[in-house]
């Protein structure tokens, strides 16, 4: 989802988003790789490696995650 239109991208789609735009991604059946390149100042970049260390044994704890997200400064949008 990037600024609430749904897209279905293939294997090497290259998507550009801008600075505070609402977005997101889940993987088809199967699974998949991303490869994220992002600013120096992007600290959901940041929470993402803070999360990944922490759940290395299975799904993350939403209560880690919660507040990972805080800390980082990443808001959730509800819509």
């Amino acid at each position: 989802m990037l600024s609430g239109e749904s897209l279905r991208l293939r294997a090497g789609t290259l998507v550009h988003i801008p600075r505070r735009t609402v977005h997101g991604f889940q993987y088809s059946k199967g699974g998949g790789q991303m490869l994220e390149i992002t600013g120096e100042n992007a600290r959901a970049a940041l929470m993402f490696d803070a999360l990944d260390r922490t759940s290395m044994d299975g799904p993350p704890d939403i209560g880690t995650l919660l507040q990972l997200r805080q800390q980082y400064g990443v808001v959730v949008d509800g819509s």
